[in-house]
């Protein structure tokens, strides 16, 4: 078994979210272009108890240390996959706020996944192939955290493809106002809707009629999510948030997920600076990505 570790998991933005339409096996099909960011972050500190098998967890948020984290799917997961149940104590330190979309619990997985199989020896420890299966088993996004870097994700998630070239995110905020959305919610939304291939409208909202590579803002291309169009009619505190970023110069925001933070890039240093004035004076919490 490995050492003691300290694991910082980051978090991810969806630069794009195509809501493609609802296959037979009940998942929805997507098309997704994800970035990493570091911050927010939650934390893992792992260490490996001598007696017994299994996983031992404990948070700083006592209601997430049920059976239903998705740690304990992970860890149960791998066992069934690999017939390794070493014991392991895990406190897990929330950073990434609860219900906004930024994928923490699929981080910190795919943070365990890749501990779990690197404490086996190098004949036992599951392959890159094997590794993203038993990861899409666990849940959509844990394929992507495996990579870790700027990809296309499509088909109910399990298909990550790399593009290969970093993403120009500089002067990136994440903004997380103390809304929580649950997606299982907006997907029934857009059910309702039955619109595919986005069809359920163009819910970007972008400064400038041109496309630009430098700040990914193409109307109908990227910076673009369909969840805003079933989410903002029933979190309008999100749409007027959407909008004052706007305003106070962003050059693009778009939801996360479905919701409740938003991503948004800004041009200079001194727009960010702006913008963080105005959100610390509304008691908005943020956190500086990129």
């Amino acid at each position: 078994m490995q050492e003691e570790a300290v694991i910082e998991t980051g978090a991810k933005i969806n630069i794009c979210l195509r809501i493609l339409g609802l296959r037979s096996d009940g998942y929805h099909e997507l098309r997704s272009l994800f970035a990493p960011v570091a911050s927010p972050s939650d934390t893992l500190y792992m260490r490996p108890l001598a007696s017994g098998g299994g996983l031992a967890l404990s948070c700083s948020l006592p209601e997430l240390e049920d059976k239903e984290n998705i740690l304990y799917r992970a860890y149960e997961s791998f066992a069934t996959a690999t017939g390794e149940r070493p014991g392991l104590e895990v406190y897990l330190e929330k950073g990434v706020p609860v219900g906004s979309g930024l994928g923490g619990g699929s981080a910190d997985a795919a943070a365990l996944l890749t501990y779990l199989n690197l404490s086996l020896t190098r004949e036992s420890r599951l392959g890159p192939e094997p590794l993203q299966r038993l990861a899409a088993s666990v849940g959509s996004d844990v394929p992507f955290f495996l990579l870790g870097k700027p990809a296309w994700v499509t088909g109910a998630g399990e298909t990550v493809s790399p593009i290969g070239a970093a993403l120009p995110l500089t002067g990136l905020l994440i903004v997380c106002p103390r809304v929580s959305v649950s997606t299982a919610w907006a997907y029934r939304e857009l059910d309702k809707w039955g619109g595919n291939g986005g069809g359920w409208g163009n819910g970007s909202l972008t400064r400038g009629k041109k496309g630009s590579k430098e700040h990914f803002y193409s109307p109908g291309q990227l910076w673009h999510n369909d969840f805003e169009t079933v989410v903002f009619p029933y979190f309008p505190e999100l749409r007027s948030l959407k909008y004052a970023l706007l305003q106070v110069g962003a050059r693009a925001v778009i939801l996360n997920g479905s919701g409740g933070s938003m991503s948004a890039i800004f041009g200079s240093k001194s727009a960010v600076e702006r913008c963080q004035r105005w959100l610390d004076q509304n008691r908005v919490p943020h956190f500086i990505a990129a």
